[in-house]
């Protein structure tokens, strides 16, 4: 916005609508539920290659299987864009069974049964902070130089609790199922890492901003 020619705009943040931060349950001492989210459709970028989604696929599937055999339930949220197809065809190439679907309903519902989210760079991740949900998030190799220069914060800076490859969600994975060592607590400081960014809409506030609009 600064460096749009005058008159400059001003920027006011209001809040997200529908980000709801309600009450969780009690979290469970063990984890129980993990929540994978996707992202979106293919796209390219120098950023974000073609090959993202499955990318993102490969890195998780050793981790998953750790999880899954220590008795962790998976579960897969698809974006809305994306469908249960794709998936299967992505992991049948991987040579992989697709995982299971989360049940219907918002992603606040969905995301509240879950122990753990496990999200790429994505705006999920940000609302499952605002519901104090532990994250762990996948962000690819992107040198430190670029990442300072063309991300915003918080992605620009080093964060707990993200991983770039197989290796790196293999430790989250391993952290996760260690209840003496409390395991979630990396993935609970992205989130309160990402919570400082996020907010449920002030209507209020919503509310005399539109009326300053007028003056």
């Amino acid at each position: 916005v600064a460096m749009w020619t005058a008159p400059q705009p001003r920027l006011e943040p209001v809040g997200v609508p529908g980000l709801a931060r309600a009450a969780r349950p009690a979290r469970s001492s063990r984890l129980q539920r993990v929540l994978v989210a996707t992202t979106t459709g293919p796209f390219g970028s120098a950023l974000a290659p073609w090959s993202t989604r499955e990318d993102y696929l490969d890195a998780l599937a050793g981790g998953l299987a750790r999880l899954r055999a220590a008795g962790v339930e998976i579960e897969l949220r698809l974006h809305p864009r994306e469908s249960a197809l794709e998936h299967k065809i992505m992991e049948g190439h991987a040579g992989r069974d697709p995982l299971p679907l989360a049940p219907p309903g918002s992603f606040a519902q969905v995301a509240q049964r879950a122990d753990l989210l496990v999200a790429p760079f994505s705006s999920v991740a940000f609302e499952a902070a605002a519901l104090e949900i532990p994250v762990a998030m996948w962000l690819p190799h992107v040198p430190a130089t670029v990442r300072a220069e063309h991300f915003l914060p918080p992605l620009s800076q080093e964060l707990p609790g993200t991983f770039a490859d197989a290796a790196g969600f293999d430790v989250l994975a391993g952290q996760a199922l260690d209840d003496r060592a409390h395991g979630l607590e990396t993935a609970l400081s992205l989130s309160r890492c990402l919570s400082a960014y996020v907010a449920p809409l002030d209507t209020r506030r919503f509310a005399s901003a539109l009326t300053g609009l007028g003056s």
